[in-house]
């Protein structure tokens, strides 16, 4: 079957996204960072069998790709400025974070608002703050929110194939300069962001040039319409305080996960 042939069926919500932010070829990686959170990369026939991820078929041919999905991203950030700042507006909330320093002044938040898809299939799993103390701040809690955020989003990136990445933020979330930095801190690699902030529409319209021959290839048309627009660089003194801090967000789940399923069933 010709590309051309193939790309006529068009794409899924996330493979479409995937090509509006030129991920197509295997080492490139999205994170979106929308209401739900998304890993997503694209594979080789031969990665399928043996990846623990959701597997799908991407809209560029002869190529799959795996995903992950964490429930509650932009989630937790809208539920935090609608629960205990409903009068602050979010660049004031991205300000107040970068008060706090990384780790939160000790406090972890685990974003499971609507249970977990990825990689604890838990309907029971509920959003949860630990280490809350008399000297905790506003700024450590909407701080706390953005880092737990990111931990269950390495949880999904840690399930990758083993190699280096090309990766590229879209969505809300990714417009907040602090909560990149601390996502490339976290990842200990670099993030991009493209010009065009409307990855599905623009994926969709690359794979109709293309069915009509505007241009040849999907690569192509990747690599002449998609530009970056900036890169945000890890914070070297951050790499290795969010990776102390990833180990005790991962020990929080493990040890929570009895009580939240019989806290459910109360």
């Amino acid at each position: 079957m010709s590309e051309n042939c193939f790309v006529v069926g068009g794409a899924g919500d996330q493979a479409a996204a995937a090509i509006g932010n030129g991920i197509i070829e295997r080492g490139d990686l999205s994170l979106v960072l929308g209401s739900s959170g998304v890993v997503f990369s694209p594979i080789h026939k031969e990665d399928v069998e043996d990846n623990p991820l959701q597997i799908f078929m991407h809209a560029v041919p002869n190529t799959y790709h795996i995903m992950g999905v964490t429930n509650g991203c932009g989630l937790s950030y809208k539920w935090l400025k609608e629960t205990l700042f409903e009068s602050t507006d979010y660049n004031t909330l991205n300000e107040k974070a970068s008060a706090s320093k990384p780790l939160a002044n000790g406090l972890i938040y685990l974003p499971y608002l609507n249970g977990e898809r990825t990689p604890h299939l838990d309907p029971y799993a509920s959003g949860t703050f630990i280490g809350i103390r008399q000297n905790t701040k506003d700024s450590d809690i909407i701080r706390a929110v953005l880092e737990g955020v990111s931990y269950s989003l390495k949880d999904c990136y840690s399930l990758l194939p083993k190699q280096q990445y090309h990766i590229r933020a879209s969505g809300g979330g990714a417009k907040g300069t602090l909560w990149r930095t601390i996502l490339a801190s976290a990842f200990n690699t670099s993030i991009e962001r493209i010009v065009q902030d409307e990855g599905g529409a623009l994926g969709v319209a690359i794979l109709a040039m293309v069915a009509d021959h505007v241009y040849p290839t999907i690569k192509e048309a990747t690599d002449k319409i998609i530009k970056v627009l900036d890169v945000t660089q890890p914070n070297v003194k951050w790499i290795e305080e969010y990776s102390k801090g990833y180990e005790l967000y991962k020990d929080a789940y493990l040890s929570l996960k009895k009580y939240y399923k019989k806290a459910f069933e109360i």
